[in-house]
């Protein structure tokens, strides 16, 4: 025999709207706000995941329940920047030119732009 009330219509948006005293459907909402305008505003995927967990209280034989809704992970889309070339030179420091391009033509008059060696 169940101790269910079987005939009792279950709301599901009232169960989650509920949880924690509205608390998690705020927090869930702001998320899934943020998620959107990041999808919107960086043309990339966005991702929210939610686990629902029961657990038994000691009191009321089984009874009672806690409930907690929790976003476990949620995918926020960053903007993305550009690559950038640098060439490592003998120190292993990073330089904006090719060292070695620079050897190949250091041979030449700035003035004039004529190859001298």
């Amino acid at each position: 025999m169940s101790t269910l009330n079987e005939d009792a219509k279950f709301n599901g948006i009232e169960f989650i709207a509920d949880l924690q005293r509205g608390d998690f459907i705020e927090e869930l909402s702001e998320k899934i706000l943020e998620i959107n305008r990041a999808v919107f505003e960086h043309g990339e995927k966005g991702a929210i995941t939610v686990k629902f967990s029961w657990e038994p209280t000691e009191k009321g034989n089984g009874r009672e329940v806690f409930i907690r809704g929790d976003i476990t992970k949620a995918v926020v889309p960053k903007k993305r920047f550009g690559s950038s070339i640098r060439y490592p030179n003998g120190r292993g420091e990073l330089a904006k030119d090719d060292p070695q391009a620079e050897l190949k033509f250091s041979d030449f008059d700035k003035d004039t732009g004529e190859v001298t060696g």
